[in-house]
């Protein structure tokens, strides 16, 4: 029959015990009774996790590797494939660019006449002109004003 105590570093006995721990995972921590020196001894199942981490590492990064790769010799190919294309004028096209003209040219227009009404500031004869111009008609629960524009 084998026996399955491992020998104490320290005097090479063979009178190792146990010593249970909560705090060491994968460790197994023994103590001789010739010396009385405690010792650690690391067990399979730290060996196992060591080596299965570094596994997993190793796939993670050979995949990313792998994967960049694969996006690098397509965005090659996809480049190589694309020719240029020749822009063929037809009449609709023409039609089309000729109203995207005129629709950007009154948006521009429209702009200028913004900041001219945003640009000017009335005068003091321009409020006299507007006083003049309103009629004000006040009654308990009704107020008109009444304003005269002259037509151009």
């Amino acid at each position: 029959m084998s026996d399955s105590r491992p020998i104490c570093p320290n005097c090479n006995s063979k009178q190792t015990r146990y010593t249970p721990s909560k705090s060491d995972i994968g460790v197994a921590r023994f103590n001789c009774k010739n010396c009385g020196q405690g010792f650690i001894i690391a067990t399979e199942v730290q060996r196992n996790k060591r080596g299965c981490l570094g596994s997993i590492l190793k796939v993670v990064t050979l995949t990313f590797i792998f994967v960049i790769g694969i996006s690098i010799f397509l965005a090659i190919t996809k480049n190589e494939s694309e020719e240029p294309q020749m822009i063929e004028h037809s009449e609709e096209n023409s039609s089309f660019e000729q109203t995207h003209i005129e629709d950007v040219e009154d948006a521009v227009e429209i702009e200028h006449s913004e900041q001219a009404a945003h640009a000017y500031i009335p005068t003091e004869d321009d409020y006299k002109q507007f006083e003049e111009q309103q009629k004000v008609q006040k009654t308990e629960n009704l107020t008109i004003v009444e304003t005269t524009r002259e037509t151009e």
